[in-house]
C-alpha cells in the first residue's frame, strides 16, 4: 500500500469517526463503532475527540474497534457488549436490541430484525400467513 492510499484511509477514518460522533454528540444514538486500521486509530480518535465525544479503542491484529459515546453510562454498556464479543458468544435477542438501542434504531426496525433473524416470532404481532 503506497503513502498516497494511507493517507486516504487515515483521512477517510477520521471522516467517518467525526460524523459518527456528531450523531452521538446531538443525541442521535447513545453510541457509534467502527473498526480503523491501527495507523489510522490517532486522527479518527481525536476527530470524535473535537466533537465533544469520548472514545474507547480495542485493538485486535491490525485493527482497531472505536467505540464513540458521550454519556459516561454508556461506557459500562459497551464494556458488557465488547466482552460477549470476546467470549464469542453468540447474540441473545436482548443483546441484538441492546446493540440497536445503543446504534440509535428504532424498535421497530429491530423488532423487524429480531423477527427476519428468527429470534422471535411476530416481533411486530403480525402473523404471516402461507399461500
Amino acid at each position: 500500500m503506497g503513502w498516497r492510499d494511507r493517507a486516504t484511509e487515515t483521512i477517510d477514518a477520521e471522516a467517518q469517526s467525526m460524523v459518527y460522533a456528531q450523531q452521538v454528540a446531538t443525541g442521535a444514538k447513545l453510541a457509534a463503532s467502527m473498526m480503523v486500521p491501527n495507523r489510522a486509530t490517532r486522527a479518527a480518535s481525536m476527530a470524535a475527540q473535537r466533537e465533544g465525544c469520548s472514545v474507547l479503542e480495542y485493538k485486535d491484529g491490525e485493527w482497531t474497534t472505536l467505540w464513540i459515546y458521550k454519556y459516561p453510562f454508556v461506557r459500562l454498556l459497551i464494556d458488557h457488549k465488547q466482552s460477549c464479543v470476546e467470549e464469542q458468544e453468540r447474540p441473545s435477542a436482548f443483546g441484538i436490541w441492546s446493540t440497536g438501542k445503543l446504534f440509535g434504531y428504532s424498535d421497530y426496525e429491530i423488532a423487524k430484525f429480531l423477527e427476519q433473524h428468527g429470534y422471535i416470532e411476530c416481533a411486530l404481532g403480525t402473523q404471516q400467513k402461507d399461500g
